[in-house]
């Protein structure tokens, strides 16, 4: 299982990801919205991985980034901000 990303970590977890996945920008970070699976799959498109090795690689620097609250909640604060094109 997943762990998830939320609201409050979002910003650390995205530096992590940065500082670890050379390849991926903060602009294509932005548009996932924090949800794992946009995360991982744009983790696996840049860095020519595999699924599985995209998701472990991910839910390992969410746990050092101390991330544990539900992914949900992000989502509701996101649907609720304007977005921009």
């Amino acid at each position: 299982m997943h762990q998830s990303i939320n609201k409050e970590n979002w910003n650390n977890v995205k530096g992590e990801i940065q500082k670890t996945f050379k390849l991926v920008s903060s602009n294509e970070l932005e548009k996932t919205r924090g949800d794992f699976s946009a995360v991982s799959s744009l983790i696996q498109r840049k860095m020519h991985i595999q699924p599985e090795e995209a998701d472990r690689r991910l839910d390992d620097l969410i746990s050092r980034c101390g991330t544990k609250a539900d992914i949900s909640d992000f989502n509701k604060q996101s649907q609720n901000r304007p977005h921009h094109k």
